[in-house]
C-alpha cells in the first residue's frame, strides 16, 4: 500500500491506487511534496516554541548568571533586550553585566541570579567551572589574570557597580506586581 492511501475515502484509494501503478514517479513526487510540507510545518512550530522557551528563560529585567567558556569572570548582571543574530534568526539576549560594568550579548547558558548559586560558582577556580558547567577540561586561549575568585571579592565588585541596589529595585517591583494580581 501507499504512502498517501491511508488519508483517502474508499473511491479516493482507487484513484491513489492507480496512479501510483500507472504513475510511479508522479505518486512518489505528490508524496514528497506531502511530506517536505509537514517538515517544514514542524520546523516552523518547533523554532516558535524554541523562541518562546528564550523569552520565558530571558525575561527582560531578570537578574542571571552565566559562565563563559574561557578562563574570565563570570556575567552577573539583568537582561535588558532581546536580540537576532544570523540567518537562522537565533536569539540572543543583551545583559547588562555588572562584573565587567558593561553590556553584553549572551552567548552562554544563563542561570537566574541567586546569592548562594553566585557565592558557589564564584570560590570556583575557572578551571573547574568550565568542568562543571561544560563537562570537560579545556585548555583555555587566553587567561585573564584579574578573573576574581573568591565570593568576597566579587560581592564587593558587584557592590560597587550597584548590582545589589538594581536586584533590591527588582526584588521591590516584582513583590508589587504580585500584590496588584
Amino acid at each position: 500500500m501507499g504512502k498517501i492511501k491511508n488519508w483517502f475515502t474508499p473511491s479516493a484509494k482507487t484513484i491513489a491506487t492507480l496512479v501510483e501503478t500507472r504513475f510511479p514517479a508522479a505518486y512518489s513526487y505528490i508524496c514528497n511534496i506531502g511530506a517536505n510540507q509537514e517538515s517544514k510545518r514542524r520546523a516552523e512550530s518547533y523554532k516558535k516554541m524554541q523562541d518562546a522557551v528564550f523569552v520565558c528563560n530571558h525575561e527582560i529585567g531578570t537578574p542571571i548568571i552565566a559562565v563563559p567558556n574561557e578562563h574570565e569572570n563570570m556575567i552577573i548582571g539583568f537582561v535588558v533586550a532581546h536580540e537576532t543574530i544570523t540567518q537562522a534568526n537565533t536569539p540572543v539576549a543583551i545583559v547588562y553585566d555588572y562584573v565587567r560594568d558593561t553590556e553584553l550579548m549572551l552567548l552562554p547558558k544563563a542561570y537566574p541570579f541567586s546569592e548562594s548559586f553566585a557565592r558557589t560558582v564564584s570560590n570556583l577556580h575557572p578551571d573547574d567551572r568550565h568542568i562543571l558547567f561544560y563537562g570537560h577540561e579545556k585548555n583555555f586561549s587566553s587567561i585573564d589574570e584579574n578573573t576574581i575568585i573568591g565570593w568576597e571579592d566579587m560581592k564587593k565588585r558587584l557592590n560597587d557597580t550597584g548590582f545589589f541596589e538594581k536586584l533590591n529595585q527588582h526584588a521591590l517591583e516584582v513583590k508589587k506586581d504580585l500584590e496588584i494580581e
